[in-house]
């Protein structure tokens, strides 16, 4: 199995009001002076809180619009491809890395919505979000992305069909699916190591969020201090296992902007 480098952008949950340019601007640039294999993101890029179902009938939702929550998601995205077609722009040799979006349960929104309004269907949902336009293949919500022997997915599930949350998440995601595992959804960080007797080595664990820097998610306001912001990185990703890092978010806006 030839080796490969992964990035992976988790949970940016982008919405109106936030800077949605910034940090994807400085995640473009470091894409290209890096130029890893594959970018996945996790999933929860388009936050689209006028699809809340907690929100609903409340004045949380007043001004709240479902174009403007897509305008947001596009506009962070569109900052990260500019920085890939600006380096490309004249080269021969063209950077082309291989892109992959994992819905999560904030995409999972219109979905939800389209199954209590089905007169809608057609109108907008995941496959309206302009991603494979853009280059991104798509992995719906639930389902698995497989990638060298590292299964990601927005969150892995524990027996009962709930989203996987413990202090410990790498090591149950080993014991409970046998697998090495990259999972987003809780915004926290822990990648957990694990050899066999066969020689195998997994990795496994959670990786955080990539929100915007200055953003409050009003439900976990009295929390956020225990979440990650900023980007992992596994390289010579071979057989389940990589050497992985974590860049802040802090660090990339002083290193590339």
């Amino acid at each position: 199995m030839e080796e490969l480098n992964l990035l992976i952008i988790p949970d940016p949950h982008t919405r109106k009001g936030e800077d949605n340019i910034s940090r994807f601007t400085a995640l473009g640039r470091k894409v290209v002076s890096e130029q890893p294999d594959v970018i996945i993101n996790m999933g929860d890029h388009f936050d689209f809180p006028s699809l809340s179902a907690w929100d609903e009938g409340t004045e949380a939702m007043w001004g709240q619009f479902l174009d403007e929550d897509i305008a947001a998601g596009h506009e962070a995205l569109d900052a990260f491809h500019a920085e890939i077609d600006a380096y490309n722009k004249g080269r021969r040799n063209k950077y082309t890395p291989r892109l992959e979006f994992l819905e999560g349960n904030h995409e999972w929104r219109m979905e939800r919505f389209l199954i209590k309004n089905p007169k809608f269907r057609g109108t907008f949902g995941f496959e309206k979000l302009g991603l494979e336009e853009r280059g991104w293949n798509t992995t719906r919500y639930k389902k698995r992305l497989v990638i060298q022997d590292i299964v990601f997915m927005h969150h892995f599930e524990n027996k009962m069909g709930k989203p996987l949350a413990s202090l410990h998440l790498g090591y149950n995601i080993i014991r409970n699916h046998k697998v090495s595992g990259i999972m987003g959804h809780n915004h926290g960080y822990n990648l957990y190591k694990e050899g066999g007797a066969d020689g195998r080595k997994y990795l496994a664990g959670t990786v955080g969020w990539y929100g915007s820097s200055s953003q409050i998610e009003a439900y976990a306001e009295s929390t956020m201090y225990n979440w990650f912001n900023g980007i992992t990185e596994i390289k010579n990703a071979k057989e389940g296992f990589g050497d992985d890092s974590f860049t802040s978010q802090e660090t990339l806006l002083k290193e590339y902007l």
